[in-house]
């Protein structure tokens, strides 16, 4: 019962056919629950062919820029609320992992 259960929440990571390159870019829970648009980035983000390459990607009050830098992917996102914008990045390796080192 447990494992059909645990089978049953994980399935919609078969529909991402990206997912080692978008994993550390969103929350599992966002992915879970098939949140657009973490669907959209796993959609475009083979068209990050060469250096520099940029995606945007827009949402009611959230912006996400999605560019190739050196074979890693930098996730940009800004969300805007009535008192306060919040920017975050994240950086991650052609694998999916979190860059660690200088800055490329």
């Amino acid at each position: 019962i447990v494992a059909q259960i645990l089978y049953k929440s994980l399935s919609p990571l078969k529909a991402y056919r990206n997912l080692s390159k978008i994993r550390g870019a969103f929350e599992l829970k966002d992915i879970l629950d098939e949140n657009e648009l973490p669907i959209k980035v796993d959609k475009e983000i083979n068209n990050l062919i060469k250096d520099e390459d940029t995606l945007n990607f827009f949402k009611k009050d959230q912006t996400l820029t999605v560019r190739l830098e050196k074979e890693n992917y930098r996730y940009q996102s800004l969300l805007k609320s009535k008192n306060n914008n919040i920017s975050t990045t994240t950086l991650l390796t052609p694998r999916g992992e979190f860059f660690l080192g200088k800055k490329p």
